[in-house]
């Protein structure tokens, strides 16, 4: 796993610093996220992708018509990795590249998770709050979690803030069983 992150993160680097003299540090990133999402939504295309005696023109090809309207840049990217046979390292690749750029940029990435979407309004007011107690600018990434029943977690470098109201229900009940 540490020669998978290395690999990914050597990677990431050269595409960071491509997206940086290009000047196409959103379209770049957009397109890593849309790449990843797509394969990890389909695990057809990803053994077939990961497969060894799959042609590398084939793969191209494939990746080419799934994602038509990627940059010049990551369209030059992902030949590079089918080539030198690190397809399958894309999702760890994204991941490093989005970890550099907050890091370069002084971003700090938060997970925000509720029982549904926030509102526009709502996440306006959390990312305010949480700019204004780091003192610099955040990152949110909000993931849906039902079985939270309502409020928020917020998860902030490795620290965790409750306010759900599972978490509310599981101490009262601790509580009554007391």
């Amino acid at each position: 796993m540490v020669r998978s992150q290395e690999i990914a993160r050597r990677y990431a680097e050269a595409l960071y610093e491509v997206a940086v003299d290009a000047d196409a540090l959103e379209a770049v990133q957009g397109d890593l996220a849309e790449i990843t999402q797509g394969l990890g939504e389909n695990e057809e295309v990803q053994r077939f992708l990961s497969h060894p005696l799959v042609p590398r023109d084939a793969k191209s090809a494939l990746l080419t018509a799934a994602f038509p309207d990627l940059t010049e840049w990551v369209g030059r990217f992902v030949d590079v990795l089918i080539r030198h046979q690190r397809e399958r390292y894309i999702d760890l690749i994204w991941e490093q590249f989005v970890a550099l750029r907050n890091a370069r940029e002084g971003r700090l990435p938060v997970r925000i998770d509720s029982a549904r979407p926030l509102s526009e309004q709502d996440r306006q007011r959390v990312q305010a709050k949480l700019e204004g107690a780091w003192n610099r600018p955040v990152v949110l990434h909000e993931q849906i979690d039902p079985t939270l029943l309502g409020g928020v977690r917020i998860e902030v470098n490795g620290r965790v803030v409750d306010g759900s109201i599972r978490l509310r229900l599981d101490q009262l009940q601790q509580q009554l069983q007391e």
